[in-house]
C-alpha cells in the first residue's frame, strides 16, 4: 500500500503545479485531504466526498479532473490487494461490459450540460447515498436477478461517474446487495471503478479537457491525496470505523444538501 500511495506523489512530475493560488482553490484541496483521509480510514468515498467539496469553490470540469487521477491510483492500490477470484468477475461482467459505453456517455454529459444541471445532479446523488446508508436500507439480489441488476447499477455508475466522476454509489449498493466478503467486496468495486475510470480518462483527452490550469490542480491533488490517504490508513487502526463513517455519512449529506441549493438556484 505504501508504494501505491509513494506513486500518487509522482504520478504527474512533469506537470507544472500553479504558483499561487486563490483562497478557493485552498478549500477545495483541503476538501481533497479530507476525501482521501476518509478512504483511507473507510476504504471508500474518495470522489463522492471529494468531489462535491471541490465543486463548491472550482469549476465543475476542473473538479472532474482534479480527482480522476488520485482516485484512479489509489483505486489501483486496493484492487491489487485480491480478493477477486476468476468465477466473481464472470458474475460482473454485466456490470463491466455496461459500464465502459456509459461512462463514456456520461463524460459527454460533463462537456455539454451547465454547472446549475451538475450541481444539482451531484447533490441529489449525495444525499440519496447517504440517506440510504445512514437508514441502513439493504437489499439481496438473487442469482436470477444478478445479470439485468447488475447491467442496471453498470449504466447507472457509467453515466453518473463519467458526468462527476463519482462511479461508486449504485456499485457500492449492488456489490452490498451480493453479500460479498469485506475483502473481496473492497477489491471488487476498485476493480468497477477501474473499468468505469479508464474510458473515462480517454474521452477526458479526446473533449480536451485536461487543460494545462486542470492538470496542475489534478497534480497538487495528487500529492494532497497521498498525504491524507496515509494518515487515514494509519488512523484505521486505532478508531471505530463504523463511527467515523456515521460522521462522514452526516458531512455527505450536509454537502449534498448545500449543491442542491446551489443548483437550484443557479437555475433562478
Amino acid at each position: 500500500m505504501l508504494h501505491g500511495v509513494t506513486f500518487l506523489w509522482f504520478l504527474t512530475p512533469g506537470l507544472a503545479v500553479p504558483a499561487a493560488f486563490t483562497p478557493a482553490q485552498g478549500l477545495a484541496a483541503l476538501g481533497i485531504v479530507f476525501a482521501a483521509f476518509v478512504k483511507g480510514v473507510t476504504g471508500m468515498g474518495f470522489p463522492v466526498i471529494g468531489a462535491p467539496i471541490a465543486a463548491l469553490f472550482l469549476d465543475p470540469q476542473t473538479t472532474v479532473v482534479a480527482i480522476t487521477i488520485p482516485a484512479f491510483v489509489m483505486n489501483i492500490v486496493q484492487a491489487v490487494q485480491g480478493g477477486v477470484s476468476r468465477a466473481l468477475v464472470r458474475r460482473l461482467l454485466p456490470v463491466l461490459l455496461v459500464l465502459v459505453p456509459s461512462a463514456i456517455a456520461g463524460t459527454i454529459v460533463l462537456a455539454r450540460v451547465s454547472r446549475s444541471m451538475l450541481m444539482l445532479l451531484l447533490g441529489l446523488m449525495i444525499i440519496v447515498y447517504a440517506v440510504v446508508a445512514l437508514w441502513r436500507l439493504r437489499f439481496v439480489v438473487s442469482p436470477e436477478h444478478e445479470r439485468w441488476v447488475g447491467a442496471l447499477a453498470g449504466l447507472c455508475s457509467g453515466v453518473i461517474g463519467g458526468a462527476t466522476s463519482m462511479f461508486a454509489p449504485p456499485v457500492v449498493m449492488y456489490l452490498t446487495a451480493l453479500q460479498l466478503p469485506k475483502e473481496a467486496f473492497v477489491s471488487t468495486t476498485a476493480v468497477c471503478l477501474l473499468v468505469g475510470q479508464i474510458p473515462h480518462l480517454v474521452s477526458l483527452v479526446s473533449l480536451r479537457l485536461l487543460t494545462g490550469p486542470r492538470l496542475g490542480m489534478a497534480a497538487l491533488f495528487c500529492g494532497l491525496s497521498a498525504f491524507g490517504f496515509l494518515l487515514g490508513v494509519r488512523l484505521q487502526r486505532t478508531i471505530s470505523q463504523q463511527q467515523f463513517a456515521k460522521v462522514v455519512l452526516v458531512t455527505l449529506l450536509v454537502v449534498g444538501l448545500s449543491l442542491l441549493r446551489s443548483g437550484v438556484m443557479g437555475w433562478r
